[in-house]
């Protein structure tokens, strides 16, 4: 009752209830075994011998007119793979990355890594392709490894239009996408190189587990000569820039990227990529709700270990969060945790979280983690000691008023833009009701240019706003857009704009906020030296949107009872 376990040179037995993935990994052995025949090919025609004369390998001599597969264990196929590891041995190794038959448990069969599987990157490369001219070639660079000091790397994060198209996490593997192949140009193993840094991607993985057309090693005359063919003939060559402009970058690659861009052939490659990141699969919202079910638990954590009655320290809570989010099973965090309590919450990338806290001062934590490629973003603001002093509350409702009225204007056909407007509108009402911006409400249109609350590039807004906020003053105490997209990236698909109208599958956050000064000598004392900023991550649908981050309160009232209610840490 098991499918013959030979069929692909070894591996462990299948089920008749698993026979149907039988056919779609004989294709995979089958595509291994033609690149192989494919690279012979070229080592023939690179040597010079006419294709009617017989070939002497290693293996023996093959006749012309003989069917017999010429072994990749040939020192010149630049491979060095036996002709068991043809088969599935090489995937039983370490490759460079976890794989389903090297972790069983954390990537299922027919899947590359964990929730999207094979299928689904083969589609994305489709879908790509069909966006190139016939002429056209995509250049996938590996993200360049970088450095604490010295040779100390920081954990090495892949590039994220590299990994969305292949699936591949580790460094210095690069890839050719043109409208008939997709190549690999991975990195030569060496003695050395292994015993310091460990295996890489295997050629069999590469070809059968990963689905590349053709493979090369980087640095050998072969990949060189395909590089520069490639590239060269190109009538367009997209690139990640800032990785084709890296010094660490491979010199095979360099003089080719050099002449494009000087004949005005290099683009970027965000131009293609974020439009097919933009909308969210149903495989990747599943991945996106378990980085923010990682969040959710540290958000948890942090809450708990902020009602200590002795106080603490933010740098506690930033580690509270990490700590939680690791365990399950977070690779990283999406960015350095913003832990800012009383006067520090007016920070928007306040960093230092070395402060102490005390009964009665007000809590903001943004914090996200990225859990198998896809990441989150969440902020909160709670009174430690569970309950909101007046001013306090009086400005968090403003802020929760911004937030739910964006939260349902966020509809199919609505841009960020237009929410934007919403919630200066709120809060710039919301300010002037209590004083803090003195002037009444009248209709009035600006255009201002405001960052979002996670980085620096500045978005414009036209916002319609009260006629004394449109001179600026709202800025002052609202300095940031209202949110970005959410995906691979905190800051993802960056390239669209924020008014295109949000379709299905788009995933936002909506994250307005207040800070008042502690110095802002205009604004009543009451008032002063309080910053509130909450933030969720939405999933865009066709009808109500999906807040993935609702588990965690974000209403005065259950903020409240949640932080009271909550089992304090011991």
């Amino acid at each position: 009752a098991s499918w013959p376990s030979g069929l692909l040179g070894g591996g462990r037995s299948r089920t008749r209830k698993e026979r149907p993935e039988a056919p779609m990994m004989l294709r995979t052995r089958l595509r291994g075994q033609a690149c192989a025949l494919r690279q012979a090919l070229r080592t023939v025609q690179r040597l010079g011998v006419p294709l009617n004369a017989t070939l002497v390998t290693s293996a023996g001599e093959i006749p012309r007119g003989t069917s017999r597969r010429v072994s990749s264990s040939s020192p010149e196929l630049d491979g060095g793979a036996t002709e068991d590891e043809s088969g599935s041995a090489y995937l039983r190794r370490d490759c460079g990355q976890p794989t389903s038959f090297s972790h069983p448990k954390l990537i299922d069969e027919g899947f590359l890594v964990p929730g999207i599987s094979r299928e689904e990157f083969e589609s994305r490369r489709r879908k790509l392709r069909s966006l190139l001219k016939t002429d056209e070639v995509v250049l996938l660079l590996a993200a360049p490894e970088q450095f604490v000091a010295g040779v100390v790397p920081y954990p090495y994060r892949p590039d994220p239009d590299l990994h969305y198209l292949t699936g591949v996490q580790q460094k210095q593997i690069h890839c050719i996408i043109t409208p008939t192949e997709y190549v690999m140009l991975l990195p030569t193993e060496t003695p050395e190189s292994i015993a310091w840094h460990g295996r890489t991607m295997h050629k069999a993985a590469a070809t059968n587990y990963f689905g590349a057309d053709d493979v090369f090693l980087v640095g050998t005359r072969a990949a060189a000569d395909f590089v520069a063919a490639t590239l060269n003939k190109a009538s367009r060559v997209y690139a990640t820039v800032a990785h084709a402009q890296s010094e660490r970058l491979s010199l095979m690659f360099t003089e080719p990227i050099r002449r494009a861009s000087s004949e005005g052939r290099l683009e970027h490659l965000s131009s293609l990529t974020h439009h097919l990141r933009w909308r969210k699969s149903p495989a990747e919202i599943s991945l996106m709700k378990r980085a923010v079910e990682a969040t959710i638990a540290g958000f948890q954590a942090c809450i708990r270990r902020s009602t200590r009655p002795d106080g603490y320290n933010e740098n506690e809570l930033a580690a509270t969060f990490e700590h939680t989010c690791r365990l399950r099973g977070a690779q990283r965090l999406s960015f350095p945790s913003v832990v800012g309590a009383a006067e520090r919450a007016c920070v928007v990338h306040y960093s230092r979280n070395d402060c102490d806290v005390q009964q009665g001062d007000l809590q903001l934590m943004d914090a996200g983690c990225e859990k198998d490629s896809y990441v989150s973003d969440v902020t909160r603001t709670w009174p430690v000691n569970g309950v909101l002093t007046t001013p306090q509350r009086d400005l968090y409702e403003i802020v929760y008023q911004a937030h739910q009225a964006c939260l349902e204007a966020a509809r199919p056909g609505t841009s960020l833009h237009d929410l934007h407007n919403i919630s200066v509108t709120v809060m710039a009402e919301g300010l002037c009701a209590l004083g803090i911006i003195q002037g009444s409400p009248h209709a009035a249109i600006q255009t201002v240019r405001l960052p979002c609350a996670g980085c620096c590039n500045s978005f414009e807004f036209l916002t319609p706003v009260p006629s004394t906020c449109s001179q600026g003053k709202y800025r002052q105490f609202y300095p940031h857009a209202l949110g970005h997209w959410l995906g691979m990236d905190t800051h993802d698909c960056a390239s669209i704009s924020q008014r295109s109208p949000m379709e299905p599958g788009c995933v936002i956050t909506i994250e307005p906020g207040l800070y008042i000064q502690p110095d802002a000598a205009d604004v009543p004392e009451k008032y002063r030296g309080i910053g509130i900023r909450l933030e969720d991550d939405v999933l865009i649908t066709t009808h109500t949107p999906s807040v993935l981050s609702k588990t965690i309160p974000v209403a005065p009232g259950e903020v409240e009872a949640f932080v009271r209610d909550i089992k304090p840490h011991l």
